[in-house]
């Protein structure tokens, strides 16, 4: 059937699906269009509760932007003198934004991201080892650190942030060796040097690599069953969020059996049509952003010629399938559903995921547990910014005042073309009536006395904006300004100032480290055993690397990980709050030092412990990242340690079999 040719209803359109369940979802049957109703409803009434703090979440937006929306006084000033200032905004809120992004960004997107721990075995601790590496070959693949920095941008702007998990699959080309056959030689008879019986290099498509998808979703389509609160998401009843997807793009992922996706082919001629671009404003908030360029209204879709894309609604929703016609079992499931231009159900399915948790992961650092929209970070300084900008801005104003003359004028007296266009140097002429006058110029025209109330504004902005670091946590040693500090600091001084500047930010980090990268590794460990199934290949270099090398062999660098050997018991290491590298490394070094530098604590420390290991973890704290390069294909073995009594040592080391430990110490 060729589609672009179908111009019948959609309702009437044959199409070929094994819909899953033997349950008819062709758009249009009825019980199709009756789910689509009632998703649609279920999406309405969660966007109402939503809505009610889209105006906090646009403040914050405009202050992120540093825009002002002109009033038409303001407007017309700024057309007639393009230099002067018209309501300005400080971008203060983008300031702590940005300094406290720094700071999650490195403590939440270094690699590994996720530490993995294996229980119960040896084995078990060196496959997770691997796991680990499989996630964090994902995460390079996938570039997972942006979308990790999205989610955690908007915890910050709009109290909450959000993304779901999805298995994506990469397709592409690789080179195949094939043989030429008589026919293929007849097919490239115009292609020199193919002849029967050699090889010819052909390109073939291939998975070129799998795994966990981290999508963000927009934060103002976003919504959830009201009756929870963030900390439970595993309890709502539903969650939801509409976007905005190319159906070409859907189309190519339909054949994919575990993307679980069918009617394509009726979403594609519907907005081939010109009919998935409209009524969105129905169903969920525009946000504020890009007010400067018109906003990001739905326009950009009613302006696609292309027709390319359309709105697509995801809901995860509890139900009993008897009651929905979806089935005769009588128990609670949880049930996915995609609806693409608000009329053709694209997916419809049983989640069936193995860590059996909701596909939505989001991270919320100031709800307090109980309330269902908590504040933002960003917005509890909205009224300090707004007040600092109206300092300065009122400040502009009565300096703009005195500059620009406010004059009383006998509009008779002048030439008024001279009046209204002063400058520097400017004739201004008497009318002719009045140059005979004998008048007194001050009782043709008078200058209004300005009164200075703003002076004392400039010093109340600095401490308004010095109110803002504090207490977002940003301080200007935060930010590496040292301005404040003493003229000589020491460095027991300077390390005390630095873990005190990010302390209020180690408390978010870990809020946000257990609300969101925990439950993250949580679905990718599992989803990786789920549905994985290409091999991988990955490095072995890292975190419980002996023990990798003890299962493989001494010196192995890469290793290749196939589904079977991810099958065994783990644990996901909650992340901590500190970012790395702010361990007391001083202390480190001058623990080690100690215990080196005395013999006995030396075979003490080699004894029950890797010294290799212990210098690896030491460098990488002191900014050595790539140590792992320079270590030996084949590590050459140390030196064996045994306790034996004083009097067969001393007896040993006269004979010079023995020396003392601390000769050892350069070799270890």
């Amino acid at each position: 059937m060729d589609k672009r040719k179908y111009a019948g209803n959609i309702d009437n359109m044959k199409l070929d699906y094994d819909y899953p369940g033997g349950i008819d979802f062709h758009p249009g049957h009825k019980l199709s269009k009756e789910l689509v109703e009632y998703l649609k409803d279920i999406a309405k009434n969660g966007m109402d509760v939503q809505r009610k703090a889209s105006s906090e979440w646009d403040r914050v937006e405009n202050s992120m932007e540093a825009y002002v929306d002109l009033n038409e006084y303001e407007a017309s000033l700024e057309g007639k003198h393009s230099k002067r200032p018209v309501g300005l905004v400080v971008p203060m809120l983008y300031a702590a934004h940005e300094t406290m992004m720094t700071y999650f960004s490195g403590m939440f997107t270094n690699h590994p991201i996720h530490k993995i721990r294996g229980l119960g075995s040896v084995e078990a601790v060196a496959k997770g080892a691997l796991l680990e590496r499989v996630l964090t070959w994902q995460h390079i693949m996938w570039k997972t650190g942006l979308d990790i920095q999205t989610v955690i941008s908007d915890s910050l702007k709009y109290g909450s942030g959000f993304a779901t998990l999805e298995w994506r699959k990469h397709v592409g080309k690789t080179g195949v060796q094939e043989e030429v056959t008589d026919l293929l030689e007849v097919l490239l008879k115009d292609t020199a040097g193919y002849k029967s019986g050699s090889l010819v290099r052909m390109l073939d498509e291939k998975v070129l690599w799998e795994g966990n998808k981290l999508v963000p979703i927009d934060r103002y389509k976003f919504f959830i069953d009201p009756a929870i609160n963030y900390h439970e998401l595993d309890k709502a009843r539903y969650f939801g969020w509409w976007d905005i997807e190319s159906v070409y793009d859907l189309s190519r992922r339909e054949d994919d059996p575990e993307e679980y996706l069918f009617n394509m082919k009726a979403l594609l001629h519907y907005v081939e049509q010109g009919n998935g671009n409209d009524e969105m404003t129905d169903y969920y908030q525009l946000s504020k952003r890009g007010s400067r360029h018109g906003g990001q209204g739905y326009d950009r879709l009613a302006t696609d010629k292309t027709r390319g894309s359309t709105d697509i609604l995801t809901i995860e929703v509890d139900l009993i399938p008897r009651d929905w016609k979806l089935g005769e079992s009588t128990k609670p499931e949880r049930w996915r559903f995609r609806v693409g231009a608000r009329k053709v159900i694209i997916q419809a399915h049983k989640c069936n995921y193995m860590h059996n948790k909701p596909s939505v992961i989001g991270a919320c650092p100031l709800n307090d547990g109980h309330c269902q929209i908590p504040i933002s970070v960003l917005f509890q300084l909205q009224g300090l910014e707004d007040t600092a900008c109206w300092l300065l801005n009122t400040r502009l104003d009565n300096v703009a005042k005195t500059i620009n003359d406010m004059l009383i004028v006998n509009p008779h007296a002048f030439e008024w073309e001279d009046v209204i266009n002063p400058g520097p140097g400017k004739l201004i002429r008497l009318s002719q009536q009045f140059y005979y006058n004998r008048a007194p110029l001050e009782a043709l025209i008078k200058q209004l006395q300005v009164s200075d109330v703003t002076q004392g504004h400039i010093g109340d902005f600095g401490m308004m904006s010095q109110l803002i670091k504090e207490l977002s946590g940003t301080t200007n040693l935060t930010q590496g300004i040292m301005q404040g500090m003493p003229e000589r600091p020491t460095e027991r001084g300077m390390d005390i100032a630095a873990r005190g500047s990010t302390s209020r930010m180690q408390y978010l980090g870990n809020r946000i480290g257990l609300q969101f990268l925990y439950d993250l590794g949580v679905q990718e460990a599992y989803n990786t055993v789920q549905y994985m199934g290409e091999d991988v290949i990955v490095e072995t270099h890292g975190r419980d690397q002996q023990k990798i090398w003890d299962m493989y062999g001494l010196g192995t660098k890469n290793v290749k990980v196939s589904p079977m050997d991810l099958d065994f018991p783990f644990m996901v290491v909650p992340p901590g709050g500190v970012l790395p590298g702010m361990e007391n490394l001083q202390a480190i070094t001058q623990v080690v030092q100690t215990l080196m530098n005395t013999p006995d604590a030396v075979m003490e420390i080699t004894k029950n412990n890797d010294i290799n290991r212990l210098f690896t973890y030491w460098a990488r704290l002191s900014g050595f990242e790539d140590v792992e390069e320079f270590e030996r294909a084949t590590p050459i073995a140390g030196p064996q340690v045994s306790v034996q009594p004083d009097e067969q040592v001393q007896q040993q080391v006269q004979a010079g079999n023995m020396v003392p430990a601390g000769e050892l110490v350069g070799y270890v």
